[in-house]
């Protein structure tokens, strides 16, 4: 379908998005605390085993804990993740290690950055612009895709400190 299509996925606490860009590109934009719960049914259902770009947008578990899970249903061609470590979270750890046993391109996009998921969409990524906010969720990834005159902002966890530099 030359359309975009985002669909926020049941995940419980946390977020899990699905976008399919009109050139047909899959994009998971965080996966909630358990991909058993609302992604990998969501994956199932649509026959899709491959993520083009998964994004990480901060290391709490209600957002990545399911990484691991999509990784193993899936192909993963690319991650993007704010470069902010969660100092208590092994889950966080896991991840990366992952992302690097498997040779998966990885990314720390920055506020400024453009993203070229799709001809059709113009990706902006507006927020971080580091990653040593002292909030882990100040840290969180937020990314602006506009198709056309529609656009939707994907902010993480972000707070007010966040939304002040980003906005």
């Amino acid at each position: 379908s030359p359309l975009l299509e985002v669909v926020v996925m049941d995940v419980g606490q946390g977020d899990g998005i699905y976008v399919r860009t009109p050139g047909g590109k899959n994009i998971l934009i965080d996966v909630g605390q358990d991909a058993r719960r609302g992604v990998l049914p969501f994956l199932r259902s649509r026959e899709i085993n491959s993520i083009d770009v998964m994004v990480l947008t901060h290391p709490h578990a209600d957002h990545i804990g399911g990484a691991l899970d999509v990784m193993n249903f899936c192909e993963v061609k690319e991650v993007l993740d704010s470069g902010k470590e969660h100092p208590t979270q092994q889950t966080y750890r896991k991840i990366l290690e992952a992302i690097q046993e498997r040779g998966i391109p990885y990314q720390q996009p920055r506020a400024g950055d453009r993203l070229s998921w799709d001809p059709a969409l113009q990706v902006a990524v507006l927020h971080p612009d580091r990653a040593d906010y002292e909030n882990i969720n100040d840290n969180s990834i937020m990314i602006k895709v506009t198709y056309g005159k529609i656009s939707f902002l994907f902010t993480g966890d972000a707070e007010a400190e966040a939304e002040e530099v980003a906005l």
